[in-house]
């Protein structure tokens, strides 16, 4: 029988896909690059790279602001409220971020097919992210990120037109801001100088005054503010006095604060304006405590880290734990065999004879998928806080805050959700008695549902059959999935 092949050509706003087989494609490890952005043009459709040579014509990427939020520092007034991010418009544009196309790469610059929806500050630590695509992708072993180093990373990201299969877990767990790291200091007491030491900010060039580092977070470091009991942002306050704990970072919801100082050596002031009378770190902000338009479809935190305390010669202190880090799956269909993915705040593990440090805040995990196949579990926990090995020798660290969960749809009946808070450290040595010495825990976290990922300039529309379709004979119903994405301007 004679036989003709027609040829349907589909004309439209889809996506990169087409040039890919239909294949499935191992992954597991690394599968993003990062490079800092340099520079946008007025244009706002082309940037300058400090690594162009990871991005060619037609890559899909992201563009993530790491950093930019504006905290209260003033300590006339309400003084507990240093650090917090007064208001939704004082997050300028920290934590934004869209997915858009490239349409060529010349020198140090990418030029993109579209115009960025977003405002971006450049001096807040932009990064360029490369989304890989596939049709179908199995996931075979560890799938994560590299860690955020300062000025970029900490992110997952990837883009399958049709069934991303869920074969090992997605881990990003400690890949977000860093924890703070402990001073040496000259073991001085809070009675030493009461005047001194409800402060909640010192600058990070003071040694003769005892007291922690912050952890990081989405206000940009500030050597002025660098130690003390104060939190930074999502990152978890330092602990004044002798040996006193960390205070957990935040992500959505505030972390634990750290335990108090010493008090075999010590006899802590009564200090009475002071929020916290053990001189610990305070907790991180949680960032979703300004409204719910903080954190929405195209703006995302990663946690923040927890904060330090001290030590002396002979002792050991903690570090602070990191937050976690991000994931972004975009897909038609996510298919699991009982895996998890995981966006942990870090724990603290080393058990501290002098201060233990604060708990990383827990991650964010987007889900822009039609449906999800078997079991599985999404975690963005908070950190516990660090143990302290004696009892009345130091504090223990505050527990990580909770992450958040993004939905396009609602929430799936065969997803299991852990979003706590991290737990305070304990005294080791009294264990299993729970003997915290006032460190206390995060809070748990949030998940969201009817999310759009913000991509600029294109749809995200996969054809799902190819087919021969005959003379005389009447095609299949081709299916795809839902359209989604389409901000701004398109580009033919």
């Amino acid at each position: 029988m004679k036989r003709e092949f027609l040829t349907i050509i589909l004309i439209g706003f889809f996506i990169f896909i087409s040039h890919l087989g239909f294949s499935q494609t191992s992954i597991s490890g690394v599968i993003n690059f990062y490079s800092e952005v340099d520079s946008i043009y007025t244009t706002k459709d082309t940037i300058e790279v400090t690594n162009p040579s990871l991005f060619n014509a037609d890559d899909t990427v992201m563009m993530y602001q790491a950093k930019g939020a504006v905290v209260n520092t003033d300590t006339s007034s309400q003084e507990y409220n240093f650090g917090n991010v007064p208001s939704k418009n004082d997050f300028n544009n920290a934590g934004k971020y869209e997915i858009i196309l490239v349409q060529k790469v010349e020198g140090n610059t990418v030029i993109f097919k579209a115009i960025l929806n977003n405002d971006y500050d450049t001096e807040d630590l932009i990064q360029l992210i490369r989304v890989p695509s596939y049709k179908n992708a199995s996931i075979d072993g560890e799938l994560t990120c590299d860690p955020w180093d300062g000025s970029k990373g900490g992110i997952l990201v990837l883009m399958v037109g049709d069934t991303l299969y869920l074969n090992d877990k997605i881990d990003v767990t400690g890949k977000g801001f860093e924890g703070a790291p402990p001073f040496e200091s000259n073991g001085n007491c809070a009675s030493t100088d009461p005047d001194i030491y409800d402060f909640y900010y010192f600058h990070e060039n003071t040694p003769s005054i005892s007291a922690g580092f912050k952890g990081e977070g989405v206000a940009a470091y500030n050597a002025m503010y660098a130690k003390g009991l104060g939190r930074w942002a999502n990152g978890g306050g330092g602990g004044n006095g002798r040996f006193s704990g960390g205070g957990g970072g935040a992500n959505f919801s505030q972390g634990g604060d750290g335990g108090k100082e010493d008090t075999i050596t010590c006899i802590t002031p009564n200090y009475s304006g002071i929020y916290w009378q053990g001189v610990g770190g305070l907790d991180g902000f949680g960032l979703g405590n300004v409204g719910v338009p903080t954190i929405n479809d195209s703006t995302i935190f990663m946690g923040g880290g927890g904060g330090s305390g001290t030590y002396t010669s002979g002792f050991t202190a903690s570090t602070g734990g990191n937050g976690g880090g991000i994931v972004i799956i975009i897909a038609k269909a996510l298919k699991s065999n009982g895996d998890s993915v995981i966006a942990r705040g870090a724990r603290v593990v080393d058990i501290a004879t002098a201060s233990a440090a604060g708990g990383g805040g827990g991650g964010t995990v987007v889900f822009d998928v039609e449906s999800v196949v078997g079991s599985s579990e999404v975690h963005v926990t908070g950190g516990d806080g660090g143990r302290v090995q004696h009892d009345g020798d130091a504090g223990p660290g505050g527990g990580g805050g909770g992450g958040v969960v993004f939905w396009n749809t609602t929430q799936p009946g065969n997803v299991g959700y852990d979003i706590f808070g991290g737990k305070a450290g304990y005294v080791q040595d009294l264990y299993p008695a729970d003997v915290r010495n006032e460190a206390s825990p995060g809070v748990a976290g949030s998940q969201k549902i009817n999310v759009d990922v913000p991509l600029t300039g294109f749809l995200f529309n996969w054809i799902s059959d190819d087919q021969e379709i005959c003379m005389n004979t009447a095609p299949r119903i081709i299916s795809g999935t839902d359209p989604r994405g389409g901000y701004g301007n398109f580009q033919i």
